[in-house]
């Protein structure tokens, strides 16, 4: 766990008492107030711009501004922001020009030193991360997934390396140290935040720049450029053989999927016919895992490790198949091009619901998928009349029957009253779950329960 005491000292000097605001009441900095409210020498000031903001129990008394005071009176010595916060912000810019430090727990982190792999991508960085803490730990390691999958940087046990998953949030101001550095994809994502795609790409690379070693995907079009361009130290492919890939790109190692096998340089490391997941993105996945653990873990240990790897909730996951109709979760997919990839990976025709609150992304990416595999389609949420504009002005997608619900259960039930033996009926919804959700979590956990209430009590 962070010395929070140490980490005040350096950032701040030494003082007989330390100011500090949290702003933005989310998983990371709610587990920054638990550390922080133990010590003596801080007194501490809540932000968060909700109304209905609820403070956790601490072990001392915290001053709370909340709503349209959020920001105001800020005289805080520093003030830890939610990854989502962006310090361009006038509020926040102009409490810095008076002296107030604007940092994160990310930040606290790396700042310590800590042995890091660090994994980002617009997709698969999660699977990825929990894939490369778990060749770690069957490796021997005391090994912890951290930041957006895994423990919170303030609360992580002290363990000899971590797996972490960064998202483009923490990238825009922290180029951090690391043992070795993949980037999964770089596809359009969060232009709700970003500026533009190139801040929001410039933020990805910004993982590469400080990193011992370097893994790029070169299925993926950005990974690619920057294989012919710049090269990495590893490249890694399910979909050209070492014997092209090495002509094609400039990396002194090369793990593919070839043959049935994952290989490193051609060679073969692992059987895949025995793995529980073989779906082209998840071998992709382990492919890069496996890249970023190289010289860590053993051959056998990367066999037993993905073998046994069944896949993370949310995430293309199976729910259940009742009286011939099947029900799939992925509740992850929070932008188009990932409602894509699952549409393309389960291969067959769906009944889709779709919604949520955008990012600012075009659907185009979703003409071609939802034209080949849709077969009735349910929209709810901000995006739904966004998504209903797009369905109905798209030529090969206008005879696809859709309706939009009031809200997300309404949306569902018009998928749940017209079924029969061999449907499916996925949840991918190309948009956040922020509104009437919490987070993607509480959208697939809700997804679950309202299809098993449904099943327990039809005969479809």
């Amino acid at each position: 766990m962070l010395d929070l005491e140490r980490s005040l000292v350096r950032l701040l000097g030494r003082r007989d008492r330390y100011s500090i605001g949290l702003f933005g009441l989310g998983r990371s900095n709610a587990a920054l107030l638990s550390s922080l409210s133990r010590l003596e020498s801080v007194s501490i000031t809540v932000r968060d711009e909700r109304t209905d903001l609820t403070v956790p129990d601490t072990e001392r008394a915290v001053i709370v501004r909340h709503g349209k005071d959020a920001l105001c009176g800020i005289t805080e010595d520093v003030i830890f922001l939610s990854p989502s916060v962006r310090r361009d912000r006038r509020e926040l810019s102009d409490a810095a020009a008076r002296g107030t430090l604007l940092t994160s727990d990310c930040e606290l982190f790396f700042a310590d030193g800590p042995s890091v792999l660090g994994i980002t991508g617009s997709d698969g960085k999660s699977t990825t991360t929990a894939l490369t803490a778990a060749l770690l730990r069957n490796g021997g390691y005391r090994a912890e997934a951290v930041g957006n999958i895994g423990v919170p940087y303030a609360t992580v046990p002290k363990s000899d390396v971590y797996a972490a998953e960064l998202s483009s949030f923490n990238l825009s101001y922290v180029a951090p140290v690391l043992e070795a550095a993949a980037i999964t994809n770089i596809t359009p994502n969060h232009l709700n935040w970003h500026k533009s795609y190139d801040e929001y790409r410039a933020a990805k690379l910004n993982v590469l720049t400080r990193a011992k070693r370097t893994v790029l995907s070169a299925d993926d079009p950005e990974g690619l450029a920057l294989l012919m361009r710049r090269g990495a130290d590893c490249a890694v492919s399910v979909r050209v053989p070492f014997s092209r890939l090495s002509r094609q790109a400039e990396a002194r190692d090369f793990f593919t999927h070839e043959r049935g096998y994952i290989c490193k340089n051609g060679v073969p490391l692992s059987d895949t016919s025995t793995y529980l997941r073989r779906e082209e993105h998840t071998l992709s996945n382990m492919l890069t895992a496996a890249a970023l653990t190289d010289g860590w873990v053993a051959a056998d240990t990367l066999h037993r490790t993905f073998a046994d790897f069944s896949g993370l909730p949310h995430r293309c996951e199976h729910v259940l198949t009742a009286f011939g109709v099947s029900f799939y979760n992925s509740s992850i997919d929070t932008s188009p091009a990932r409602c894509a990839r699952t549409l393309a990976s389960l291969d067959r025709p769906v009944k889709l619901l779709l919604g949520g609150r955008g990012k600012g992304l075009s659907y185009e990416p979703l003409t071609e998928p939802l034209a080949k595999y849709a077969r009735r389609i349910a929209v709810y949420g901000d995006e739904a009349d966004n998504i209903t504009d797009f369905l109905s002005s798209t030529p090969s997608l206008r005879d696809i029957p859709a309706r939009a619900g009031s809200d997300f259960d309404s949306a569902l039930d018009y998928l749940l009253s017209d079924l029969g033996h061999g449907d499916t009926v996925l949840l991918s919804p190309a948009a956040t779950a922020y509104g009437e959700f919490r987070d993607f979590e509480e959208r697939g956990e809700h997804f679950k329960n309202r299809v098993m209430t449904y099943v327990n009590a039809s005969k479809i």
